[in-house]
């Protein structure tokens, strides 16, 4: 560790407006853009990003997010396949997102919870088994 191995951000390409909120966990990462619209981007091997499975794989060449991030895979890494930011399917109107290792929990404006990943002995709280790829709504959460 040390000063030397500290990293200078830059703003990450593909989001589409401004962010007001962000979110990263193990192996990928998420902001809320101002229109409520929520952008993900890294691993999508549980279907964390909620776009269906269907995530488009950045170039190994290039990093499109213009950072700077050393090892963090969760934030894009040279020589590394990850997906681009891209739209989470199926939210317009969010106001707070969580990432897990493998999962991403977003609030809406009416209150709901809505989850998408890993569903690993059913952490995700959807009421059904395996990876869940677009969002679900969390059970139990009514409003």
């Amino acid at each position: 560790g040390g000063l030397s191995e500290l990293r200078l951000l830059r703003e990450v390409e593909g989001i589409g407006g401004a962010a007001v909120m962000a979110a990263a966990g193990g192996f990928h990462s998420a902001v809320i853009r101002a229109d409520g619209a929520v952008i993900t981007w890294g691993g999508d091997s549980s279907g964390q990003l909620g776009r269906g499975g269907r995530s488009v794989v950045a170039s190994q060449s290039g990093n499109p997010s213009g950072l700077d991030v050393g090892s963090s895979p969760a934030l894009g890494m040279e020589g590394r396949e990850w997906d681009e930011p891209g739209r989470l399917i199926g939210v317009s109107d969010a106001v707070w997102v969580s990432c897990g290792s493998l999962s991403t929990l977003v609030v809406v404006m009416d209150g709901r919870a809505l989850a998408c990943g890993s569903n690993t002995h059913g952490r995700l709280g959807v009421g059904r088994p395996g990876k869940v790829a677009l969002v679900l709504p969390v059970l139990g959460l009514e409003v």
